[in-house]
């Protein structure tokens, strides 16, 4: 028997504008993001060098509470001499989703001091209805 579980589709696109404040001359950073629903953490592969990469990458998150819900996207610089760097976040409210639609959204990034530091370009598509197949056991 199919079990209706609300769930979230998104394609990370891509960003522009991270990591200029904190790249020195030519040192870029090589930026991945990293989106997470709930207990659900998924990222995107590294892009080398840029300010402005372009990621194209599916995510699906399943949904448990739709109301109060969010998308929460984090952008970081990897680096490889130790932690990587927080270039940039923000978030995506499911209730701000129009069932069944896709929508190009394009979410402003802050630093952690709360300072624009770029943007975020993502599509979502909020299934409420989607029917997920039974589990096999």
């Amino acid at each position: 028997m199919e079990v209706e579980t609300p769930r979230v589709r998104l394609v990370v696109v891509g960003a522009t504008g991270v990591g200029d404040a904190q790249a020195s001359g030519d040192a870029a950073f090589d930026p991945y993001c990293q989106a997470q629903c709930g207990d659900v953490v998924l990222r995107t592969a590294a892009q080398a060098k840029t300010t402005t990469p372009e990621w194209t990458q599916n995510f699906t998150f399943g949904v448990k509470k739709p109301l109060g819900d969010a998308v929460n996207f984090k952008v970081f610089g990897l680096n490889k001499r130790g932690r990587d760097v927080l270039l940039g976040s923000t978030a995506l409210q499911i209730e701000t989703l129009t069932p069944d639609t896709k929508m190009t959204h394009k979410l402003t990034l802050l630093d952690a001091g709360g300072k624009d530091c770029g943007e975020l370009t993502v599509e979502a598509t909020y299934e409420p209805k989607f029917m997920a197949p039974p589990r096999k056991v």
